[in-house]
C-alpha cells in the first residue's frame, strides 16, 4: 500500500470540496469541478491519498483502485468503508473492467467521486455521485497523452 506523504486539507462549505494543499496536481484540476473557492465559513476536512490500497466491501468482495482519497480514519491495513474519491488508470488490458464492473460497484456502493484517466486518451473522466448515480462532469482536457 502507498500512502500520500502527510495529511491535507479540503475546505467545504457544506456544498463541493476544494483543494487547499494539493497531494498533486491532478487534485487541484479536479476539484472543485470549474467551481469558484468561496470564503464564508469554511471548514477543514482531513483525508488521506492512497495507492493500491485494499477496499473488502464485504466478504466476497475486495477491490484495489490505482489511487484514492480517503476522509476519515481508519487503523487496519485496508479500508472497510468507501472512499471519497476513486482513480483508474485504464489500459486496454482494464478498460471493460474499470468502466462496467468497477464503475457499477463504485457508484452501488457510494464512492463520491470516480475518475477515470485512459493511457491512450488526453482527456480525463470525471464521475460524480449524485442521487446514487454516477453523472459525468466535464472532461479534464490534458495538453499531451497521459504517461502509462
Amino acid at each position: 500500500m502507498g500512502r500520500g506523504l502527510g495529511t491535507y486539507s479540503w475546505l467545504s462549505t457544506g456544498k463541493e470540496p476544494f483543494c487547499q494543499t494539493c497531494p498533486s496536481a491532478i487534485c487541484c484540476k479536479i476539484l472543485p469541478f470549474g467551481g469558484q473557492p468561496v470564503r464564508k465559513q469554511q471548514q477543514k476536512l482531513q483525508f488521506e491519498v492512497f495507492f493500491e490500497l485494499d477496499w473488502i466491501i464485504n466478504d466476497n468482495t475486495v477491490v484495489r483502485s490505482d489511487g484514492m482519497i480517503v476522509c476519515g480514519n481508519f487503523i487496519d491495513d485496508f479500508l472497510n468503508f468507501p472512499p471519497t474519491l476513486i482513480l483508474e488508470v485504464s489500459s486496454d488490458s482494464t478498460r471493460m473492467k474499470d468502466r462496467n464492473t468497477k464503475y457499477t460497484l463504485y457508484e452501488m456502493y457510494g464512492v463520491k467521486y470516480y475518475i477515470i484517466a485512459g493511457t491512450e486518451k488526453t482527456s480525463i473522466e470525471v464521475f460524480e455521485l449524485t442521487d446514487n448515480k454516477y453523472k459525468q462532469k466535464q472532461p479534464i482536457l490534458c495538453s499531451r497523452k497521459i504517461a502509462a
